[in-house]
Formats: structure tokens, C-alpha cells, sequence
């Protein structure tokens, strides 16, 4: 990758991580819901506004308006809820790691439900270590019963999930830019729960401290508009296999944020999970054993020599 995009990677993985911090701070004035929609609809509005100034068309027809509200209800409304909820119980830090194993779902349902990329045993050695890694961080004490930790972590795993779905409906929506796929997935997602939000957490009856206003603010400029538009930029200059990097790096601008501003503890057990799936998202990609393999047959070269 060029230094460009370099610079690209580590803002996505800093704007990404700063959505858990952001998010913990909303949580303490607000709830889960309305939290949500605010920040589906301050970053559709927000991604509209940069369309509509660039003079780029919003598309037509039931075809793709369709696609894009079931990807605005998995990939925003559905995933955005499920990870939010988890953080009433998990810290920022924690969450995010779990959402490290969206790229091990991704190719589970790519392999169900795609021609082109198929499990090989590589990459299901890396599903497995990525799984064993899961386990580590939920722990032995949620096999024996199911709390509400483990219920919460249980709902970050389904964000991971739906985020997993939304990449195969995404394929859909490749000849969209990424201001008009954000703004038009967003706003279908802020359309999603405005109901719910009306009936059960009306922003009418919120108390809207200065510092809930700034995490939506927060979470909805940078973590959220912004973050589109760094991450379709990026995909389309470093191709789809680099940005598994970002998955790498977020956590770790997320535990970081949670642990000097938030006061968050890392545990041995967090740093040790997120090893594990790490290690199985590399032999999942591919990239790290090839290098490997190259280097030790160089290596048995020169001692040929």
C-alpha cells in the first residue's frame, strides 16, 4: 500500500475505534434506540448534504432502493442496535474486539451463498483459531450458565453477524459511490427505527446533556459519515483484502480511548482473546503464512549454498 494509504488506514481504524467511546458516553443520558437513531440520521443527513453538494444523483427504482433498505437495516438499524446494547453491560473496548469476528462470518456466508470464494483448509484453520478466541473471551463461567454478560456478548457477536450480511448485499451495491450508498443505507436505517424510537425512547422525553449532544455529534460526523467515506476511499485504492487490517486496528483505538479517557481496565483475558482471533483473521487472509513460507524457503536456500 502507499503511504496515502497508510494515512487512510490508521484514521478508518481511529474513527472506528472512537464509535465505543463515543457510544459509552451516549449511554449514560440516553438509550439504546434513540442513541441508535441519532446517529444513523446525523450521518445520512450529514453523507446526503456531501452528495447533494457534489452534484451526485440519488438513485431510482424499487430495485435498488430495495437493496439498500435491507442494507441499511443489517448493516446499520439491526447492527448498530445489537452492539449498543451490548455496551449497557461491556465496556468499548471489549465490544469491539468481539466485532473482530465479522470477517469470519463474512466467509462462512460467502461460501454459502457466493461462486467465487469458497472455504479452503487454510481458511477454516483460521475460522477455528478465530472460534477458540471467542471462547477465551466469553470464558468457561458462561458455559455453566447464561447472564446477562453473556447474553450482551452474545449481542455483539449477532452485530458482527449482521455485518457479515450486509458485505453480501453490499455486492449489490458496488456502482453506487460511497456518499450515496452511506447516505441512502443510513437514512433507510434511520426510516427502520424511527417507530420503534417514537414509541419506546422518544428523543422528546431524553434529557440531552451537553456531553450526550457532543458523543451524537461524535459518533454520527466522524464515526459514522466520515467513516464511509475514508473506508470506500480506501477500498478502492488498497482492494478488499487490505481492509482487513482495519479490523485488526480498531480495536485496539478503541481499547485505547476506553482505557485513557473512560478509565477502562484491560484484562489478560480481553488481550489473550484478541491474540487468538487475530492470529485465525491472518491465516484466514492468507497474506502472513505466505510471507512465512517464503522466508523459510529462502532461508533453506542459503543453507543449500
Amino acid at each position: 500500500m502507499s503511504n496515502r494509504d497508510w494515512l487512510l488506514l490508521f484514521c478508518l481504524a481511529l474513527v472506528f475505534g472512537a464509535a465505543f467511546f463515543f457510544i459509552e458516553v451516549a449511554l449514560v443520558d440516553l438509550g439504546v434506540l434513540l442513541t441508535v437513531w441519532a446517529r444513523v440520521t446525523v450521518g445520512g443527513l450529514v453523507l446526503a448534504a456531501w452528495v447533494v453538494r457534489r452534484g451526485e444523483r440519488f438513485p431510482t427504482g424499487w430495485k435498488i432502493w430495495g437493496a439498500l433498505a435491507l442494507m441499511g437495516f443489517f448493516n446499520n438499524a439491526l447492527a448498530f442496535s445489537l452492539i449498543t446494547t451490548a455496551q449497557v453491560h461491556l465496556t468499548g473496548g471489549l465490544t469491539s474486539i468481539f466485532i473482530t469476528t465479522a470477517p469470519i462470518s463474512s466467509l462462512i456466508l460467502a461460501h454459502i451463498f457466493t461462486t467465487d470464494e469458497k472455504i479452503t483448509i487454510p481458511k477454516l484453520v483460521g475460522i477455528l483459531i478465530g472460534a477458540s478466541g471467542v471462547a477465551i473471551l466469553i470464558g468457561p463461567r458462561a458455559l455453566a450458565s447464561l447472564d446477562i454478560t453473556s447474553i450482551a456478548q452474545l449481542s455483539a457477536l449477532g452485530g458482527a453477524f449482521c455485518y457479515a450480511i450486509a458485505g453480501i448485499i453490499g455486492k449489490k451495491l458496488g456502482h453506487l459511490s460511497s456518499g450515496v450508498a452511506g447516505a441512502c443505507s443510513l437514512l433507510c436505517a434511520s426510516l427502520w427505527l424511527l417507530p420503534l424510537v417514537l414509541v419506546y425512547d422518544s428523543p422528546f422525553a431524553a434529557t440531552w446533556t451537553p456531553s450526550a449532544i457532543g458523543a451524537i455529534a461524535g459518533i454520527g460526523l466522524i464515526s459514522t459519515a466520515t467513516a464511509y467515506l475514508l473506508y470506500f476511499t480506501l477500498l478502492r485504492s488498497a482492494g478488499a483484502t487490505k481492509m482487513l487490517l482495519v479490523t485488526l486496528l480498531a480495536p485496539v483505538s478503541a481499547i485505547g480511548l476506553g482505557a485513557l479517557l473512560l478509565g477502562e481496565v484491560v484484562t489478560l483475558q480481553m488481550l489473550g482473546g484478541m491474540g487468538v482471533i487475530f492470529l485465525g483473521l491472518a491465516v484466514i487472509d492468507g497474506r502472513l503464512v505466505a510471507k512465512l513460507r517464503d522466508q523459510s524457503k529462502t532461508a533453506t536456500g542459503h543453507r543449500k549454498h
